[in-house]
């Protein structure tokens, strides 16, 4: 016996379809919205109607779609809309009017529908466009109503009905698409509304940045009793970056060119030899797998500096508030939520800021990325239509488009700085020195803890080093080279033995007490030994104990007297152990890293220094007493922090690591943090935040940063902190130090 078998389909997994083919509401909307800019609609207006209850707020309960597009006839809406998968889209990927690239996916429309009402309610007004097939219903309104609510498990998904009716429409009728959805399955306020209206603001490349001869697509949201104002792009806004990149890939070539504002609203101007074509002429030859693209971002400056008046940072800051980040359009509508940032992982969807932690912070950044079917089919959408096939083309579209050039970018700009602090270091060196120097005396003269010695001592070196600066001044040709380079290698010599200098003030504070604890337990014992028989082993051990941490402190100058004689050669490195240095530092300083708590019981715990070397770069070469500097001054300041958290938990954890062509060094404490106020401040000469009885001479993160920007060429910030008095229990700070690998590497 022959027998045949038919599949069916359950009448519950058809009413679970919307939910998990639409990964939620707002993506919902937004393929409604796509369908009739498929449909050759030039407006889609959106309505949230509602009712209020007694207490005067609203409860909205339908949601209404109307477009002015070719509409549906009842042999589309037979042979397309319910039929659930059709390959439509895939066939026709034109539309038929204004020839725009179809950007919805089979089913989608149906499928999101589903998603926000259980109801649907479809009017029709089919337009009898040019070339359009025939059929009887062209000129008719055509009305069905689906009821998801009558699709029970058990129930054969095609033997349900969706019933409706073919009238007679008047001639002035608008064509179109009407979809009124009720019993809605979210409860809508009216910050999801604004949310709508933001998310549909970006869903298209905006009408100033189209093609002329894109035909335009407005979408206009409303709501019942609440006042929506358009949220376009105002393109103007552009003009007050500070740079801007054009670039584009085609032919397997890529061309692009960088301008810049001298100040914000100037004339852009062309960055010399920051142009494919002072690289190579017929622009460069990259991979390309992702097809021919186009990319334009802008830069903006967020100081305030930058701009002439305060109205126009305030209408950056407010455009970068809606605007910000590197936005991905396909066929001219957008690929969400890329670029979006309220999406954790896919703001910096390049992962820019883990490539380049000291770049241009994608929050400053205003961008675009167009693309087309045709030009890029690689490129896909997944499923659920929230992001992109992680495949070769999106990673080409990533490196080859984007990073590579923001990181030409961004290693131009720091040349630039630092070419530009070179120069004005150079320029008029004399008469700098000899502000410099007043300024100092009298920061000097103002300190009241320093011995009138001691002062006299310091300015009178001042005035060596200044006299210095002048004879090299005068100087020309290769001597003056020669002295300027002696000069910077000594001074590069000063920054370690500064900071020496400075730890001795930590010496006096640590040591004075136990070298008079130590004297008044050996002259106690003294008194008590002269008793027969008596033995005080607790005071000799607390004796001991004294000695020891003043022999760590003993052993922390053998540790930069190492380095210093190692230097001996001014600028020459050495191999050096980053985890050894580090442990010797903290072998050395033992008796500093302790802090006292702050519980109802005080007591002394030990200060925990973790140390992680990630991969194979625990080995560099160095100037070694520079090196040690960083890492003691960034210890004692932590130290500093530690105490006056009294935490029962203190930690340092220093992290080092490689990424592309930096060394990182992350070092983070669990003390008080940074107050906001400070975070630039810090920096400066002779100014320490720490209360009183932590102060010191300010000098310890000048020196630091210094010795990595100057010496090592690399940049060091202030990452991440929390204040204590603003999150009590969870302060904390974190440094990021990045200095070029090419800096730490071997003769």
């Amino acid at each position: 016996m022959k027998l045949k078998l038919y599949h069916k389909i359950d009448a519950k997994h058809a009413r679970n379809i919307g939910e998990e083919s639409v990964s939620n509401a707002v993506q919902a909307v937004i393929e409604l919205v796509k369908n009739s800019r498929d449909a050759d609609a030039t407006k889609c207006v959106i309505r949230f109607a509602g009712h209020k209850t007694e207490d005067g707020s609203i409860i909205y309960d339908k949601i209404l779609f109307q477009d002015n597009g070719i509409g549906m006839t009842y042999e589309d809406m037979e042979t397309k809309y319910f039929w659930i998968g059709t390959d439509f889209k895939e066939r026709y990927t034109i539309s038929p009017v204004f020839k725009r690239r179809v950007v919805g996916s089979k089913g989608m429309g149906h499928f999101s529908a589903q998603r926000l009402g259980q109801v649907c309610r479809i009017e029709s007004n089919p337009w009898k466009y040019p070339g359009r097939e025939h059929s009887e219903s062209v000129d008719k309104k055509i009305i069905v109503n689906i009821d998801w609510r009558k699709f029970q498990p058990g129930m054969e998904f095609g033997d349900i009905p969706s019933l409706g009716d073919m009238i007679e429409r008047p001639p002035q009728a608008v064509h179109g698409l009407k979809i009124e959805l009720s019993e809605l399955k979210d409860e809508w306020t009216k910050d999801d509304i604004n949310d709508i209206v933001k998310s549909l603001s970006i869903l298209q490349t905006p009408k100033a940045l189209l093609d002329k001869k894109d035909q335009s697509f407005t979408i206009d949201v409303q709501a019942d009793d609440l006042d929506i104002e358009p949220s376009a792009l105002d393109t103007t806004i552009l003009d007050n970056a500070m740079y801007k990149l054009e670039a584009r890939i085609k032919g397997g070539k890529r061309y692009w060119t960088f301008y810049e504002h001298k100040k914000a609203g100037t004339k852009w101007v062309r960055v010399p030899e920051m142009s494919s074509m002072d690289v190579k002429v017929g622009g460069e030859t990259v991979d390309a797998t992702c097809g021919d693209a186009r990319f334009e971002v802008y830069h903006f400056d967020t100081t305030k500096s930058f701009y002439d008046l305060p109205i126009q940072y305030k209408a950056v800051q407010d455009f970068l508030g809606d605007w910000k980040g590197i936005r991905i359009f396909k066929d001219n509508v957008r690929l969400m939520p890329y670029g979006d940032y309220t999406s954790l992982t896919l703001f910096d969807w390049m992962d820019w800021e883990k490539k380049q932690r000291y770049g241009p912070r994608v929050g400053a950044l205003v961008g675009f990325v167009w693309l087309t079917s045709d030009a890029n089919p690689g490129i896909q959408e997944v499923t659920s239509r929230q992001a992109v096939a992680e495949n070769k083309a999106f990673k080409s579209l990533k490196e080859d488009l984007v990073v590579d050039l923001l990181s030409r970018y961004h290693d131009w700009r720091h040349k630039n700085r630092l070419e530009s602090k070179a120069a004005q270091v150079q320029q008029n060196l004399q008469n700098k020195s000899q502000v410099a120097l007043e300024h100092l005396e009298r920061q000097i003269s103002a300190m009241t803890d320093i011995d009138p010695e001691d002062k006299q001592v310091v300015v009178s070196e001042l005035k060596k080093v200044a006299k210095q600066i002048g004879e090299m001044q005068r100087e020309s040709g290769k001597a003056h080279k020669e002295q300027l380079d002696n000069y910077v290698a000594d001074l590069d010599l000063y920054r370690p033995l500064a900071t020496l200098g400075l730890s001795s003030l930590h010496f006096d504070h640590e040591v004075a007490p136990k070298l008079n604890t130590m004297n008044m337990g050996l002259k106690n014992l003294d008194h008590k030994m002269r008793k027969d028989g008596y033995d005080d082993k607790e005071i000799l051990a607390k004796a001991i104990k004294q000695v020891s941490a003043i022999q760590g402190w003993g052993n922390y100058i053998e540790i930069f007297g190492k380095y210093l004689s190692g230097a001996s050669a001014r600028k020459a490195k050495e191999k050096l152990n980053i985890r050894s240095m580090v442990n010797e530092l903290q072998e050395s300083l033992k008796s500093l890293l302790i802090v006292k708590t702050r519980e109802k019981n005080p007591r002394t715990v030990d200060i925990n220094v973790e140390i992680a070397i990630l991969g194979n770069i625990s080995t560099v070469y160095a100037n070694g007493a520079a090196l040690a500097s960083v890492f003691a001054n960034l210890m004692t300041n932590s130290v500093k922090s530690l105490r006056e958290s009294g935490r029962t938990n203190p930690k340092i954890k220093i992290s080092v690591w490689k990424e592309y062509s930096n060394i990182f060094i992350e070092f983070e404490d669990n003390g008080i943090g940074v107050m906001d106020e400070y975070q630039e401040r810090m920096w400066a000469s002779f100014k320490s935040f720490f209360p009183a009885k932590r102060k010191g001479m300010g000098l310890g993160m000048t020196i630091t940063k210094e010795i990595i920007e100057e010496q090592f060429h690399g940049q060091i910030k202030l990452d991440k902190t929390k204040y204590e008095g603003d999150h009590p229990g969870k302060g904390f700070a974190r440094f990021l130090i990045s200095i070029p690998a090419k800096e730490l590497q071997g003769p």
